[in-house]
């Protein structure tokens, strides 16, 4: 099918549907807010999402506990999900990784949504305990510092690194790389458009150490690219198509003392 933008929703990316391969959102309602929670891309034929994408700031992260009510997602039929009561099984073990991260939403029902299955992908323990653990709450901290940062979380699949299994031996396709498409809003920032934009790409592997490096850190033009996905698709709508473009074209180093570089 013909990529779709989808609803008007600056985190979205273009939306490309295909046979087993389908747009859905979940919604959420919190003091002051009701709205969206995440939109997800998933691929019944892999058992993942190939994106999720989500609005972040200090009030939808919200406080309180992670639920750990994991379960089937309700708007997807069950037979097209992955059973993950208990975890994955196979070589060389696998976490069961959230794309839109449990400590995002700490509010109970938007908190267990990212329990859903749907949201779940098979993670090397290494991969998932320490360097991307520690990515997530770097982005808590950059989303802090805006009013509204938009987050895209995704995964390649077509570079796949092997097979994990669900609890009923059902084959789920391990995936070779995650990134994160990130659209930091301020409305009081010094930086001109207000937007900054930086994108990430880190191959799926264990790491000696859990820090970013340089060399994972590129522009929204670079993710785009290695990705094949067209990122914050309604962003000209809200700048101008020239705005937009210098956005998603923006070195990450030039803007170091938000990234931390």
């Amino acid at each position: 099918k013909t990529p779709a933008t989808g609803p008007g929703w600056l985190e979205l990316p273009s939306i490309a549907e295909s046979d087993g391969v389908e747009f859905h959102s979940h919604d959420m309602a919190l003091s002051g807010y009701s709205g969206r929670n995440y939109s997800f891309l998933y691929d019944s034929n892999h058992l993942v999402a190939h994106w999720v994408a989500y609005p972040l700031n200090t009030g939808l992260i919200g406080s309180g506990d992670r639920g750990n009510d994991w379960g089937y997602d309700p708007d997807i039929p069950q037979a097209d999900q992955p059973t993950l009561f208990s975890g994955f099984s196979g070589s060389p073990g696998f976490d069961r990784g959230h794309q839109l991260p449990s400590a995002d939403r700490l509010t109970l029902a938007s908190n267990a949504q990212t329990f859903y299955f749907t949201n779940i992908t098979p993670q090397l323990r290494n991969f998932n305990q320490r360097i991307w653990a520690s990515f997530e709450g770097r982005v808590r901290e950059w989303a802090a510092s805006s009013d509204t940062m938009y987050v895209v979380t995704g995964c390649t699949l077509d570079n796949s690194i092997g097979t994990a299994y669900d609890n009923n031996g059902r084959e789920v396709t391990v995936p070779g790389a995650y990134f994160k498409a990130l659209l930091w809003y301020n409305s009081h920032s010094t930086y001109g458009s207000r937007y900054v934009a930086a994108g990430f790409y880190l191959e799926h592997r264990n790491y000696s150490q859990p820090v970013l490096t340089q060399d994972m850190y590129m522009s929204i033009d670079e993710l785009e690219e290695l990705t094949g996905i067209d990122f914050f698709v309604n962003l000209p709508d809200k700048v101008g198509a020239s705005t937009a473009a210098g956005i998603e074209a923006q070195d990450p180093a030039d803007y170091g003392g938000l990234w931390g570089l």
